[in-house]
C-alpha cells in the first residue's frame, strides 16, 4: 500500500511544527536541522511550501 502525506501549501504559515514533530519522532530532539520535513519560503510570493523526503520505512507522518 502506498502511503501519502496530504499537505496544503496554501494553509502553511511556516510555524515549523511539522519539522519539530519529525525531529522529535526520529531523534527525540526538537532540533529542526534533524528533521526530514523542510519548509521552503518563497518570500517574494508570500507563501511557504512543506516538503517531505518519504524515506522512512515506518513513517509516522504518512497515512
Amino acid at each position: 500500500m502506498q502511503k501519502s502525506l496530504h499537505l496544503d501549501p496554501n494553509k502553511c504559515t511556516a510555524c515549523l511544527q511539522c519539522e519539530m514533530a519529525c525531529a522529535w519522532e526520529k531523534h527525540r530532539s526538537f532540533t529542526i536541522a534533524k528533521s526530514r520535513i523542510k519548509v521552503f519560503s518563497f518570500h517574494h510570493e508570500g507563501r511557504f511550501v512543506p516538503y517531505t523526503c518519504t524515506q522512512c520505512d515506518e513513517a509516522w507522518c504518512l497515512i
